[in-house]
């Protein structure tokens, strides 16, 4: 798991407030997250259901996947609850990448599970990881306007790059 100096502060005043036990567990479960393959892609089920852009559009499968799996956490728990309490969006945005893990987890290779937050909005996209393609930067601190958190998931994901938010 890595993540940027940013998300480093989000995550301790999440801890400190303790928002996360304030929050109906069922949010996370609002989420659509179930997934399918698509050619050489995978994408959530949602996505292939709903009118959209042609697939050719997209230079590449991981630019591709970047864009169709998109969750807005404010779709999560509404706009309502996220304007008020931004810092819940953090803490859904959590829960959610844990149940994205679940999905992935049966399918072979390796996925980056990205999580942002910029104090007003959080979401959460993932994509299979592929030589010679990439969407994050190198430097997670060149994201100095948000909080970027990283991790892989799917049955190949390296142990020590699994989430960890323990504490």
């Amino acid at each position: 798991m890595r993540t940027n100096r940013r998300m480093r502060q989000y995550l301790d005043d999440l801890k400190s407030r303790h928002i996360d036990a304030a929050l109906d567990p069922q949010l996370a479960a609002r989420a659509d997250l179930s997934v399918e393959l698509s050619g050489e892609c995978t994408l959530l089920s949602r996505f292939l259901k709903t009118p959209r852009r042609p697939l050719g559009v997209f230079n590449d499968p991981t630019n591709l996947e970047c864009n169709a799996n998109k969750i807005s956490m404010t779709e999560v728990i509404g706009e309502r609850l996220g304007s008020t309490v931004p810092i819940a969006l953090l803490a859904v945005g959590i829960a959610v990448a844990e149940r994205i893990t679940v999905e992935l987890e049966h399918l072979e290779g390796r996925f980056n599970v990205i999580l942002s937050y910029d104090g007003e909005s959080c979401s959460l996209r993932f994509h299979r990881i592929r030589k010679g393609q990439s969407w994050l930067l190198k430097d997670l601190e060149d994201y100095d306007e948000e909080g970027v958190l990283v991790f892989e998931a799917g049955k190949s994901a390296a142990p020590d790059q699994r989430l960890a938010l323990a504490g």
